[in-house]
């Protein structure tokens, strides 16, 4: 059975199952990127990256971005999906939707999370785990001797509120409970707004004991965020440091010297290439959750602290 569905044997009527002159099929996998078009040249250049990685299962990938989700983008999509043998959902998936796409009867691969609630059932999930990647974060600036630390989150991000509940929850761990605090970016669409971006200097200012680092969600708003406080007397690493997270070490527009905390797509679409063959062979779908590797790239954006620095 395993060899028919995988187009090796098939079955003929009167002779029973001999091997197939046309060889293993090949199948058609979709890739819907859901939600900010600045994301879309991103993702599809690491897909172009991995193009043998998919090849080597047998599978060709059709790109499709969806920039909202209402009944017409809905329909066009689940009328898409329906020609296809498997589809892997990226960016701000809302549940509904994963849902339709489970009952069309195509197996589905969630990168990511959903946004606005937990994964449905019957999909297997690829998904950066956000809670180590802030606990590695903090735990880095904390070794690194930081002890007033501000979190600069975005707000419409697939993780913004996972991001700020993790941050708050290990700052208490480390006993920072009264020594941290949070600011917001008002979007995650490029660019960030300019007015808002000042705001954060008066803010600064006005503590009469401002953070050492700032923890930033993006590695590109954490590049804006620099060059910012570098024109506005708050050199960067000497007088505040910056550590980004980010699902890339390469992101465009980012920073190359930039001190980041790490979880990368590039991995996450080589564990979906992974999971796809398992999803074809079995008559049940393959359920499960993938919590991709975090680690750390150090850069010129964040120092050590010294004792004289501390106080």
């Amino acid at each position: 059975m395993e060899l028919q569905l995988d187009g090796l044997v098939e079955t003929v009527t009167g002779h029973g199952s001999v091997v197939a002159k046309h060889g293993p099929s090949w199948r058609m996998v979709g890739v819907v990127i859901i939600g900010s078009h600045s994301r879309v040249p991103f993702i599809t250049g690491q897909l172009a990256l991995l193009h043998a990685e998919f090849q080597k299962f047998m599978c060709d990938v059709s790109v499709h971005f969806v920039p909202e989700i209402n009944d017409k983008t809905t329909a066009s999509l689940l009328s898409w999906t329906k020609r296809l043998d498997a589809v892997v959902l990226i960016g701000a998936v809302p549940v509904p939707l994963a849902e339709v796409v489970v009952e069309s009867g195509t197996p589905i691969i969630l990168w990511g999370e959903p946004s606005d609630g937990p994964c449905p059932a019957g999909i297997s999930n690829v998904t950066i785990d956000v809670k180590n990647m802030v606990h590695l974060a903090l735990a880095h600036l904390v070794s690194q001797g930081h002890r007033r630390i501000l979190l600069c989150s975005c707000r419409g991000s697939y993780y913004s509120d996972l991001v700020t509940k993790s941050f708050f929850a290990c700052a208490e761990e480390y006993g920072l409970k009264d020594e941290v605090a949070d600011w917001y970016f008002d979007s995650w669409e490029e660019p960030a707004d300019p007015e808002r971006m000042q705001e954060i200097l008066g803010w600064l200012s006005a503590r009469s004991q401002p953070p050492t680092a700032i923890l930033v969600e993006g590695a590109i708003r954490a590049t804006q965020l620099i060059r910012l406080l570098g024109t506005n007397e708050w050199p960067i690493p000497e007088r505040i440091s910056v550590l980004a997270i980010s699902a890339s070490a390469h992101e465009p527009g980012a920073m190359e010297e930039l001190s980041m905390i790490v979880c990368s797509m590039k991995d996450g679409l080589v564990r979906v290439a992974e999971i796809l063959p398992e999803m074809f062979r079995s008559r049940t779908r393959v359920v499960r959750v993938e919590k991709m590797a975090t680690f750390c790239i150090p850069g010129m954006t964040c120092r050590r602290l010294e004792e004289k620095d501390v106080s």
